[in-house]
């Protein structure tokens, strides 16, 4: 009997299809008729089996139709199309702010594993989310991110590496989370392991679990401990601050992970809410870190007057100084060496199209191992694109079609 075993699919049978998951919030399906082609089957959670049959045979088959499967995936959340970027996808993890590994040349580098939120939080700067105006989304496979990290961070020859896992959504979504955490603590150089979360998803069992992979901190963007303010805020009704804070005690009871509260201030809506919070974290024993509301091109915008840096400082200042806790951080992570730049803006390159971008009109290009978000594009994925880069920083690349 050919069986097949996955860790990341599971399967679901209907009457006239198989509806097959990946890392748990994605999904495509599959024709039963294409599937009785290959032979008689049965399904199990994550596995599939073809009785008499030689399994080599079973599997090219079959991994053939799951590789179509993987044009049609979609996002389960939000029913959006969705791109596996995985270490056979020709998708460089580096060259885009939307998924895969972030270096800034410093100590700290970003993680983003998915794409897309549970919540639609109010104030939120890259539009995730229920009222997401984006049409695309993406979920990275997580061997390719741990070996790609391992790569950049030879290169860096540094130690004391914290590796942020914060992507554009919510990263308690990712079905391979706890796999990603336990791989990325492995590598030599990395110190400790963060993971920027709504919290909202956040469990006594999953914390239990994310601890004993090696996580060291969660930053929860906890915005105010009203129930009504918060979901408000949280753009939906769904938010339970009381099981939230439940768990939260749970986690700083455990003395495992250390919680930062990381509210976004934003003036007339949550201005007794960040004393509140401030209040607690000092009760709690929590870390703290209060973030100003920006307004931004492609953000949600609630209407609301923008503080100033200088008047935003002045106001962590006097807070600081009326709680006794610590707002203002003054030093940043340490400067370490960048990976080569192969493009500056106003170079004009050949890339090949790679796949759908983020948004209708763009298109996520690849060459010299980067991605580049591509706009203006009439290519479809695999053709060669002539690009003009308009964006260069950090190893973050964006061109127009030439």
């Amino acid at each position: 009997m050919a069986k097949l075993d996955f860790q990341n699919l599971s399967f679901t049978e209907h009457k006239d299809s198989i509806e097959v998951r990946l890392l748990d919030n994605f999904f495509f399906s599959l024709r039963k008729e294409d599937l009785q082609n290959i032979g008689e089957f049965s399904i199990g959670e994550n596995h599939i089996d073809f009785p008499g049959q030689d399994e080599k045979k079973v599997s090219k088959k079959f991994n053939h139709l799951i590789a179509e499967g993987m044009d049609n995936l979609n996002n389960k959340l939000n029913g959006k199309p969705a791109v596996y970027v995985h270490r056979n996808s020709g998708i460089p993890l580096i060259g885009t702010l939307h998924f895969g590994i972030v270096d800034r040349g410093t100590t700290i580098v970003e993680v983003k594993p998915l794409t897309s939120c549970n919540l639609n939080c109010i104030f939120c700067s890259v539009d995730e989310g229920l009222s997401s105006r984006k049409s695309n989304d993406f979920v990275v496979e997580s061997d390719y991110i741990i070996e790609e990290l391992k790569s950049l961070l030879e290169f860096k020859q540094e130690k004391g590496i914290e590796i942020f896992i914060n992507p554009h959504g919510e990263p308690l979504l990712y079905g391979d989370l706890i796999d990603l955490v336990r791989g990325i603590k492995a590598i030599e150089q990395v110190s400790s392991v963060s993971i920027a979360t709504n919290g909202s998803l956040l469990t006594e069992e999953l914390a239990d679990e994310l601890a004993e992979a090696g996580l060291d901190q969660l930053n929860i963007s906890l915005n105010s401990l009203d129930e009504q303010n918060s979901k408000m805020i949280a753009g939906t009704k769904e938010f339970d601050i009381k099981s939230l804070k439940k768990v939260m005690e749970h986690v700083i009871s455990q003395e495992r992970i250390r919680i930062v509260l990381a509210p976004v201030w934003i003036p007339g809506v949550n201005d007794k809410d960040i004393e509140s919070i401030i209040s607690y974290c000092n009760e709690k024993g929590c870390g703290l870190g209060v973030q100003k509301y920006v307004r931004h091109k492609k953000g949600r915008n609630p209407d609301v007057e923008e503080m100033d840096w200088k008047g935003f400082f002045k106001e962590l200042e006097s807070l600081q100084d009326e709680y006794g806790t610590k707002l203002l951080y003054p030093e940043g992570p340490e400067k370490t060496k960048e990976l080569p730049k192969p493009f500056r803006t106003g170079d004009t390159i050949k890339a090949r199209i790679a796949c759908n971008g983020r948004y209708r009109g763009e298109m996520i290009a690849a060459a010299h191992d980067r991605a580049i978000t591509v706009y203006d594009s009439t290519k479809s994925p695999g053709e060669t694109e002539k690009i003009r880069i308009i964006r260069s920083r950090n190893n973050v690349y964006s061109g127009k079609a030439v």
